[in-house]
């Protein structure tokens, strides 16, 4: 009588042993499949933040139809502080340069609403933060445009919650390689921080 107590409680023993290693691997799964799921769902999310509408991609084709080597449709945008926006970009390479372009996106300056000096590249103090910072990563990219090509391109900036109310200044610039084809000379863009 006393071995069967043994035997049934080291069955028991065992018994609880399993269930804890099924739940352990059942939780593990369970949390891989969220972070996953996690990934995947801001990944796309990314993806949808950058993508460029069909109504822009129209206004570029006509605007590089008509000779323009570099095309920024909408040059100016309103955002309201931790907003993101975002610009489109058109290039054409018409022959005369390499393959290899470089978009560059650069702060000059910043003016309150009644155009007063707020800060520039030099001196961001009043700007409460550097807006050279507000760039999104991967604005600033090299790309290959064949010859005879059209190409569009999204640069965006993420606009911090202390962003005084004004306009912000910044250029977008594309060089080619060897810096010597005239047509591509920067475009100014125009933040209004609302």
């Amino acid at each position: 009588m006393k071995q069967n107590r043994k035997i049934l409680s080291n069955k028991k023993g065992i018994e609880l042993s399993i269930n804890f290693i099924v739940m352990l691997v059942l939780a593990i799964a369970v949390f891989t499949g969220g972070l996953l799921f996690i990934n995947k769902f801001f990944s796309e999310a990314e993806e949808i933040r950058m993508s460029i509408d069909a109504q822009t991609q129209r206004q570029i084709a006509n605007l590089l139809d008509d000779g323009s080597p570099f095309v920024i449709p909408i040059r100016t945008q309103e955002v309201q502080n931790g907003e993101f926006v975002q610009f489109a970009v058109g290039v054409f390479n018409n022959g005369a340069a390499g393959e290899e372009f470089t978009l560059d996106v650069t702060f000059d300056a910043a003016y309150k609403l009644d155009n007063s000096f707020l800060c520039n590249a030099a001196t961001t103090t009043g700007c409460n933060s550097n807006p050279q910072d507000w760039i999104i990563p991967g604005s600033s990219q090299t790309f290959t445009v064949k010859e005879n090509e059209q190409v569009t391109r999204l640069f965006g900036f993420d606009v911090p919650q202390n962003a005084p109310r004004g306009n912000y200044i910044f250029f977008a610039s594309l060089e080619d390689p060897w810096n010597d084809v005239p047509g591509y000379e920067p475009i100014q863009v125009v933040l209004q921080v609302r």
